[in-house]
């Protein structure tokens, strides 16, 4: 059902937002203190490497990967000759500011230099700033990654069933259930693919 699914994206990124407000309030409030360590080190420049200037424009395209999902869904949006170019120009703005703040908030709380060797910044993050409940960062990560997995998956079925209108696609992939008009053996298809 497309309104559970959309509350469902809602609900989670209400968490996702609220967290991100919480680790920029401790960055903050790390900043007013001055507990800020290692702060020369931050503007070193080590020369350049292109694996690792291509891991990062990885990791920055995978943050805005929300934005291409907007063009697939133009049917459910209104009046999208305006919102539509709107809500990328500011989602992907606003996205950029959260990021930056996130960045430096990881920096003042953690130090540049732990933040360059650690594995998983948010936990060691967590560890510091929440004490005992700092598992509570891994299950807000693992909700962060379901929601872009159904939002990708919701997205997908929309362009599994202009392919089978175009005549691209068989008509038994977006085959769709009769209540919910979702096409669910490209769903499970999808699924099994992804399982696999």
């Amino acid at each position: 059902n497309k309104r559970i699914i959309m509350k469902f994206l809602v609900a989670l990124s209400f968490i996702k937002f609220i967290t991100l407000v919480g680790i920029i309030s401790f960055g903050i409030y790390s900043i007013i203190n001055g507990d800020i360590s290692d702060t020369k080190s931050s503007y070193e420049f080590e020369g350049f490497d292109m694996a690792k200037f291509s891991s990062a424009l990885v990791g920055i395209l995978w943050c805005f990967e929300g934005w291409n999902c907007l063009a697939y869904k133009v049917a459910d949006i209104r009046n999208p000759s305006i919102n539509l170019p709107l809500s990328n120009v500011f989602g992907v703005s606003a996205i950029t500011v959260i990021y930056v703040l996130i960045i430096i908030s990881y920096s003042s709380v953690l130090g540049y230099s732990h933040v360059r060797i650690s594995e998983t910044v948010a936990l060691s993050f967590a560890k510091l700033t929440m004490g005992p409940f700092y598992p509570i960062i891994s299950v807000i990560v693992y909700l962060s990654a379901l929601g872009a997995a159904v939002n990708t998956l919701y997205t997908c079925t929309e362009i599994t069933a202009r392919a089978e209108l175009e005549g691209i696609l068989p008509t038994f992939f977006s085959s769709a259930h009769k209540k919910r008009i979702i096409p669910h053996t490209y769903v499970i298809f999808m699924t099994l693919i992804s399982i696999c």
